[in-house]
């Protein structure tokens, strides 16, 4: 099911890890070293006595797809208030070897699990790691681990990469949770009076038995928006970590208190910084950025790929690939059922211009049921984008020939890639038109109806517009006349229902507000000022950044790639690019219809010129037979998924 905008099992049947159970002991621990990997953690904090390391076995195993090489899970601390657990799933990148096995326990120091990838930790072990520490291993686990115990807030400022970790300060008695700049690496928090769970994914919850009861305001956020946004999620006991923060818990004291995030990245503080050099001065700096975003990613101790299709984001990683001269890199391209959605013959082109090794991953239709399937499991909360089964189809055939792939992702939201972007502009001039109209909104309904709507919709299809989701377009218009300000009209796009089209008990649910000043409301700290005194567009991509790529797309790639055990790196998400092209003009980005400008030209010069003029087109599978009733395929997947989500993980199968 191809999307109009590029979206946006059972666990009692999955294997089980084997678990190594350690427990710390007094007097010390074993010496251990660990080494850098991706995989699913679980901390669990609880009044002395009532887990045992048998239930937090059972939440690392519910997320064994995660880290199918390994598990392990600790008692790192107990005291008269609280008993600390640390269990992890281990998908080894680097240093294959048992040295790679967490929880990392230090005596008398303290633990730490960690999920995650610090590119630089090379460089960072000279200038964080205290000279007191006796490093015991050459892994960025350790790295972190040192440099946090000294200074949280200095190592994640100084630490390029993705990261979900918690770590217990021994010293200082503290829990310390901290997660990366973008969100690229989940991290959820379970809290009640006397427990604090948190973990890589919901299910973890479930699996130690904790109560979970369902969110509706969350279901009613996914029903609008197809995700549920953070910092909520979709059981009111838990939320999602907030990105670019961290947090310290003090486990001396006889309560747990409220966790206060403190940030230590502002997501749109490039915004506040303005780029004074010529196009070509950013075009550089741009192409010299990717290159070094994509080499200090292709290291690794397994085999590594590239994700390849048609377009410009991923051709630029492939070609940046290409000039690092690592020849085990391979491009894997997607071969679409469909030819409608095949973008397989320009992505070969683009890899055999680029010299590039190339493996086919042709998708089978036949695999699209049991992929929808396992969606309610793999992401826990509902989440619908057809987009996902196509993620999840191709990292399940990547995953036979790799363990690490790059991807593309963040090119459109950074660099002003979506041209629906520009529709709240465009709809200015009629929206002021029809708000001066006498009955104008009579008028919108009356096109609407079953006798008047055929005509409209050729109509629309006369002016060169598709005419598919005519009513549609038509709601988005009477719709817009209540909204004040042009920002606020992208959320009509952005939205998979518009409000009005939501249940009333829904809609009571949601802010009344416009989802710009909601947002801006839950982030208080970052800088939307700054991109508010831009323009227009740099509002909406501040908006993007912080809501559909965190919560949906890094989300979707995530629990995707995640639960293959294949590892996803973008190189556009580097936290240098992202600050790069929020300070670029907007002109650079993009220009009299021209969206994504500045990549597109880059992409001319060191792939093909041809590719710069290849428009915006969706990444999905075609829609399956059998979809329940919706007037556009996006309302037909979001009923779809909500529905298996229901069966999954509610005891009736229903909301109600």
């Amino acid at each position: 099911m191809a999307e109009n905008r590029v979206k946006r099992g059972d666990a009692a049947k999955l294997p089980l890890a084997p678990l190594a159970f350690r427990r710390l002991t007094p007097g010390g621990a074993t010496r251990i070293t660990a080494a850098r990997l991706m995989c699913g953690i679980v901390a669990l904090v609880a009044r002395p006595g009532r887990f045992v390391e048998a239930d937090v076995a059972r939440a690392v195993a519910s997320i064994h797809h995660r880290g199918p090489d390994g598990s392990g899970v600790a008692r790192v601390h107990r005291n008269e208030h609280w008993e600390v657990f640390f269990g992890h799933a281990r998908l080894s990148i680097l240093d294959l070897s048992d040295a790679g096995r967490q929880p990392m326990v230090r005596e008398d120091r303290g633990a730490i699990v960690f999920n995650g990838e610090i590119y630089d930790h090379a460089s960072l072990r000279s200038a964080l790691v205290p000279a007191d520490w006796e490093l015991r291993s050459r892994t960025d686990t350790e790295v972190l681990f040192a440099s946090m115990l000294e200074s949280p807030e200095a190592a994640l400022r100084a630490a390029n990469g993705m990261l979900a970790v918690a770590l217990f300060d021994e010293r200082a008695e503290r829990l310390v949770l901290a997660r990366d700049r973008l969100g690229k690496k989940p991290l959820f928090v379970y809290q009640t009076e006397d427990v604090l769970a948190v973990a890589s994914e919901l299910k973890c919850f479930e699996a130690l038995g904790l109560k979970l009861t369902l969110d509706e305001t969350g279901l009613a956020h996914f029903r609008w928006l197809s995700y549920v946004p953070g910092p909520r999620s979709i059981w009111r006991e838990c939320r999602k970590f907030e990105p670019a923060t961290w947090a310290s818990v003090d486990l001396r004291r006889p309560t747990l208190g409220d966790i206060e995030p403190r940030s230590f990245w502002d997501p749109l503080g490039g915004f506040t910084r303005r780029f004074s050099g010529s196009y070509a001065d950013a075009m550089d700096q741009v192409s010299s950025l990717i290159d070094d975003a994509t080499r200090i990613r292709l290291e690794a101790d397994v085999p590594v790929g590239v994700f390849l299709s048609g377009g410009i984001d991923s051709s630029l990683i492939a070609a940046s690939v290409a000039k690092q001269h690592d020849k085990h890199v391979r491009a894997f391209v997607v071969k679409a059922a469909d030819p409608r959605l095949d973008e397989s013959e320009r992505a070969l082109a683009t890899a055999r211009h680029l010299g590039l090794d190339v493996q086919v991953l042709p998708l089978d239709p036949a695999r699209y049921g049991p992929l929808i399937d396992l969606v309610p499991f793999h992401f826990d909360e509902p989440h619908a984008a057809s987009s996902q089964i196509a993620v999840m189809a191709m990292s399940e055939a990547a995953k036979r020939h790799v363990t690490v792939v790059l991807t593309g992702d963040g090119g459109d939201e950074l660099f002003l890639g979506y041209p629906w972007i520009a529709h709240p502009r465009t709809l200015r001039v009629p929206r002021g038109l029809l708000a001066r109209l006498p009955g104008s909104r009579v008028l919108l309904r009356g096109l609407r109806t079953p006798g008047a709507l055929p005509a409209v919709a050729r109509l629309v299809a006369a002016l060169g517009l598709e005419p598919r989701s005519t009513a549609k377009k038509l709601r988005i218009l009477e719709d817009a006349l209540d909204l004040p300000r042009s920002r606020d009209v992208y959320e009509l796009f952005m939205a998979t229902r518009l409000r009005s089209m939501l249940s009333p008990s829904d809609r009571a649910l949601l802010d009344p507000r416009p989802f710009f000043d909601t947002v801006r409301g839950a982030y208080p700290g970052y800088a939307w000022e700054a991109a508010i005194g831009r323009d227009m567009f740099s509002a909406l991509s501040a908006l993007d950044t912080v809501t559909y790529l965190r919560d949906d797309v890094l989300q979707k790639v995530d629990r995707g790639t995640m639960a293959f055990g294949l590892e996803a790196r973008s190189p556009l998400l580097d936290y240098r690019i992202v600050e790069l092209a929020q300070s670029l003009p907007t002109s650079f980005k993009a220009q009299r219809g021209t969206f994504k400008r500045i990549l597109r030209d880059l992409a001319a010069r060191v792939v093909d010129p041809a590719l710069a003029r290849r428009p915006k087109s969706g990444f999905g599978i075609a829609e399956p037979a059998g979809m329940p009733a919706g007037e556009t395929p996006l309302e037909r997947w979001n009923t779809l998924i909500e529905a298996r989500w229901a069966a999954r993980w509610l005891p009736h199968g229903s909301p109600s």
